[in-house]
């Protein structure tokens, strides 16, 4: 288990969350010369949460259901997860 809580042993990583939907995400990580770098894909304001959508491969790890990607991606009910 890694634990960021501690400042003074961990990076900015540790702000960094799995988004709930792909439309939720202001980061996004790409490959470059064989490492990984984070970019946003929006503003982010001071103390705002660093959310990446790594995909549904990903997300099925993590225990979402594909039925519940389709239900939270609905026009009418993003966001409200």
């Amino acid at each position: 288990m890694v634990d960021g809580s501690d400042p003074t042993q961990s990076n900015w990583m540790r702000y960094v969350n799995c988004a709930r939907t792909v439309e939720e995400q202001n980061l996004e990580a790409f490959q470059f010369r064989g490492a990984i770098y984070y970019r946003t894909t929006k503003d982010v304001k001071a103390k705002q949460e660093l959310l990446v959508w790594y995909g549904l491969k990903f997300a099925r790890k993590l225990g979402i259901k594909w039925k519940d990607f389709v239900e939270s991606n609905r026009p009418d009910k993003r966001g409200t997860v």
